[in-house]
């Protein structure tokens, strides 16, 4: 309902006979952030700048399109660079920062069922894994998360899922291993 204003529906419903409507009366209440934009800011902003709301509309519509574009390059570069276990390294760093993330979440989301990450989390994983030595990937980079870990070594990214039983132990925290040796976690 974001490209038709409240008139243009009142309009239709009358073309259509339907004179009468239920109203959440919700609406009228400016204590919810959302009615005080409805109600408040999006007039305010109309009367400063005449199609105001076209404008929103306009730029949502592009933004749409484009992310659709992004994910379906995101997608081909995903299955042209997938291994058995998780996705090559050749080449990630050279594709867009926005295409990093969608990858990583694809990779998430392959071998993850039905878990969600946020996109703080994906742009925390993808720095930390991009972070660049001597203009090469690190050795061996570990990202963490309560329900697995991002691994990265010179062929390829890993996602791994932990055990239901690990997941109640294992919070967000990064190990990096720069030589051979034994190492504490956090």
């Amino acid at each position: 309902m974001l490209n038709v204003s409240k008139l243009e529906c009142r309009n239709f419903l009358s073309q259509l006979g339907i004179v009468e409507w239920i109203e959440d009366s919700t609406n009228q209440q400016n204590h919810y952030a959302r009615n005080r934009i409805r109600n408040e800011l999006i007039p305010l902003c109309e009367k400063i700048h005449p199609g105001f709301s076209l404008g929103i509309i306009t730029t949502n519509a592009i933004v749409e399109e484009e992310n659709a574009f992004l994910d379906r390059l995101a997608y081909q570069w995903f299955e042209q660079n997938q291994t058995n276990n998780g996705i090559k390294i050749e080449g990630f760093s050279e594709i867009s920062i926005a295409l990093q993330r969608r990858v990583l979440l694809l990779l998430f989301r392959r071998f993850s069922e039905n878990e969600s990450i946020s996109f703080t989390h994906i742009d925390e994983i993808r720095q930390n894994l991009c972070k660049k030595n001597k203009n090469r990937f690190a050795k061996k980079k570990f990202s963490f998360l309560k329900i697995g870990f991002f691994t990265v070594d010179e062929k390829e990214i890993r996602w791994t899922k932990k055990s239901s039983a690990q997941n109640k132990k294992l919070e967000y925290w990064e190990l990096h291993i720069s030589q051979i040796g034994k190492y504490d976690y956090p």
